[in-house]
């Protein structure tokens, strides 16, 4: 039996080839007439006002078991505009051709409209050829007679489509909110934009409000129809009925228990809004995918709904109960589809962001400056951790060159502005908790408690009074981190204790200056920066000139590095550097090493195994004679702390024998200028050491007690303590702090 088209003639009139005005209607013909495509078949061309159809049969390639009605051949019409704006359209012109997946929806049922591509004409017109698209159609009808069109890795089609007003409801709206039941909400529109977008508050419904919605659950459907939009109630009982949702009964239980409530005048007011979940499968029998969320939005009130389904009628504009119900079916009921989607939830930002239960993680972060802030945003809108921030600093005009916040802030406290932005970004409840205080606040319980009752500590401040607060004077288990910028912004450091924290943070600071202090490439990172900018009138209004474009990197690389080390136990040093000529981005690291912990009376003193290690191997290879050199290091006078991180080996002009040493000078001023500069003179000149011969223990001799005595005249002049280490046999060393009593090690 021979096929039967769809009659275009009643539409369009036939016109010679010649008569063609559209560009890409001639190049169709011109290779449908090339016979360089030997499955392809010229029919006829055809008008119809601005647009012009080329039609045309195709040779498909079709395998032994089809899906799908597809026959080997099909006659297909391609329609192009004059303005050549939008996809040209390709009509299946088959009077029976099968309803398959990807097809455009039209206001009837035939022609079938064949649904191409998954990108923008824009992008499409970039490549598009006569020949290409030809072949397109020839691959969609043999795909979809496979029934392979819709590939495995493709998310489900939707339900319906087109160029709908949007409804956002609340993250909760279901749980708060019973199926088949009415709920009061509060709407409203946002812009004149077309198509609209219309959000339900996500607070209590108010009864005034002029609206109301029901939603209900439908049994799962198999995707791959895209269906005509329902205009009417009837259309739309019709096409839940498919799964098992009978929505005229539904919607007539419903209703008819509110004629006895007290407010059934407020209810019959109202504007019905229907919210249907569609759980939706890829094959029979499989699991449930995913759930498409449609609303749809009654163009009468409730009153009127009711009356045309036939549970009540309408007398003196009140609603009187029909003890006989009527067989409305609600074809005078029309609907307008809304695209439904909820509001931005911790759930929604960590999916969008490709991270997946992580937003539990509870956070402490200290300064939110331009690099905090950011670094804050930056995982806010992953949906990424409950935090708690701590600043008191108040945000002014300056801080809109590199801060997040916006204009509206100035004056208002960073932390809590910050809060603000963050708690109203989701609808499933706050993400952060402000704490607008100085964090060395003496005895600040609500501080305290946040310190404490947090897994992680961030500090950003840049204050290393903070940082060291938070590593000795803390009282908690949290884990600390720290982030900050080199003086000229083109690096960030970032600074982790171990989960267990057997390093500890200011352990962890040392160890960085030893880091860069012996690593050429870090030459120059900490040099302050000489470009600064004063925004007030006080010594301290100024601030340094960095560009936002290397906080906002600086700040996704931190943020990053935070999550990786959440998810890590191990203790990290790791500097980012920024190549301000191509904006690359290199990683540089030390492992960092316990420190050996000595206590001397009330001073703690801190140094470890490679230190050891370097002045054992610079005692190894100059015996049988004595050597020496200067401690590196760093005071905590407030905590009666000295950490030792490095030594400057015997300077050329020392004096060597087996059985003395007297230290030279020659370079050792240029070099601890060169430490100090390199580290913003946070590393300084902190006491001496020299080795004993072979045999000999690390016990003071005389001459050692009288030069501990004159390095001690010295050391007293700057309020210092003494330090001298002694280093024998066996890798046994004796360190003396204040007074010339042995400790050995």
């Amino acid at each position: 039996m021979q096929d039967q088209y769809v009659d275009i003639e009643k539409i369009s009139k036939n016109i010679a080839p010649n008569l063609l005005k559209i560009p890409k209607a001639k190049e169709i013909y011109f290779t449908l007439q090339s016979e360089l495509l030997n499955y392809v078949k010229f029919i006829e061309c055809r008008s119809l006002n601005e647009w012009e159809i080329i039609v045309f049969d195709v040779e498909v390639e079709l395998c032994q078991k089809t899906t799908y009605d597809i026959r080997r051949y099909e006659r297909i019409a391609a329609i192009f505009h004059i303005t050549d704006k939008s996809y040209p359209e390709v009509w299946a012109l088959r009077k029976d051709f099968p309803k398959v997946p990807h097809l455009m929806l039209n206001d009837k049922e035939y022609p079938r409209r064949l649904c191409l591509y998954d990108k923008s004409y824009d992008e499409l017109k970039l490549d598009w050829t006569a020949t290409r698209f030809i072949e397109r159609i020839r691959e969609w009808l043999a795909y979809t007679a496979k029934g392979i069109l819709h590939g495995k890795d493709q998310p489900l089609e939707p339900l319906f489509f087109g160029n709908l007003d949007q409804l956002i409801i609340p993250t909760d709206y279901f749980s708060k909110n019973e199926y088949r039941k009415i709920n009061f909400i509060d709407i409203y529109k946002v812009g004149e934009e077309k198509p609209s977008t219309l959000i339900i508050h996500s607070g209590l419904g108010n009864k005034d409000s002029g609206f109301a919605s029901i939603s209900f659950r439908c049994d799962s459907i198999r995707h791959g129809i895209v269906n005509k939009t329902p205009i009417t109630l009837l259309e739309l009982h019709e096409f839940t009925s498919k799964a098992n949702l009978d929505l005229l009964t539904e919607l007539r239980n419903i209703l008819k228990v509110y004629c006895s409530e007290k407010d059934y005048k407020k209810i019959l007011d109202s504007f019905l809004i229907i919210i249907v979940a569609f759980p939706k499968i890829r094959e029979d029998g499989l699991d449930i995918e995913v759930t498409d969320i449609w609303s749809f939005f009654c163009k009468v009130k409730i009153r009127d709904i009711g009356k045309d389904i036939g549970i009540w009628d309408i007398s003196n504009g009140k609603a009187v109960y029909l003890i006989k119900q009527e067989n409305g079916i609600g074809e005078n009921i029309g609907l307008s589809l809304l695209k439904t989607m909820f509001s931005f939830s911790k759930i929604m930002a960590s999916e969008q962001n490709g991270l997946f239960n992580q937003h539990k993680v509870k956070l402490t972060l200290i300064g939110l400056g331009a690099l905090g802030s950011q670094i804050f945003m930056n995982l806010i809108r992953a949906g990424w951790g409950q935090w708690n921030l701590i600043d008191n600093d108040i945000f002014l005009p300056h801080n809109l060159a590199r801060h997040i916040l916006d204009i509206q802030a100035i004056g208002l406290n960073k932390a809590f502005c910050l809060s603000c932005v963050a708690n109203n970004m989701m609808d499933d409840g706050p993400m952060a908790k402000a704490i607008p205080k100085d964090v060395l606040s003496t005895g600040d319980k609500e501080i305290q408690e946040a310190l404490k009752e947090t897994d992680v500590i961030i500090d950003c401040s840049t204050s290393i009074a903070v940082a060291r607060f938070l590593a000795r004077d803390v009282d908690s288990s949290s884990r600390r981190i720290s982030m900050f910028l080199s003086p000229n912004g083109e690096d960030c450091v970032v600074l982790a204790e171990d989960k267990n924290r057997e390093i500890y943070l200011d352990q962890l600071e040392m160890q960085y200056y030893r880091f860069i202090i012996n690593n050429e490439k870090m030459k120059g990172h900490l040099k302050n920066n000489e470009s600064i900018n004063r925004y007030g009138n006080s010594c301290r209004d100024i601030n340094s000139s960095i560009s936002q474009e290397l906080i906002a990197l600086h700040a996704s690389v931190c943020s990053n590095a935070l999550r990786n080390i959440v998810l890590s136990e191990d203790a990290s040093i790791s500097v980012w550097r920024i190549d301000t000529k191509d904006f690359t981005v290199s990683k540089h690291y030390a492992s960092p090493l316990n420190m050996i912990e000595i206590k001397i009376k009330d001073w703690v003193l801190y140094l470890d195994e490679w230190l050891v290690n370097k002045i054992s191997n610079a005692r190894l290879q100059k015996l049988p004679n004595e050597t020496g050199g200067i401690l590196v290091g760093s005071f905590d006078m407030k905590r009666k702390i000295v950490y030792i991180v490095d030594t400057l080996l015997s300077p050329e002009d020392s004096i060597e024998w087996p059985t003395v040493y007297i230290r030279g000078c020659q370079g050792l001023q240029e070099k601890m200028k060169e430490i100090s500069d390199n580290t913003l003179e946070r590393l300084e000149y902190v006491g001496e050491w020299h080795s004993h011969p072979a045999g000999c223990s690390c016990k003071p001799s005389e001459t050692d007690y009288k030069a501990f005595e004159m390095l001690s005249n010295s050391m007293r002049l700057d309020g210092l303590p003494t330090i001298m280490l002694i280093f024998g046999d066996n890798n046994e060393y004796g360190i003396y702090l204040g007074k010339m009593e042995f400790y050995k090690k």
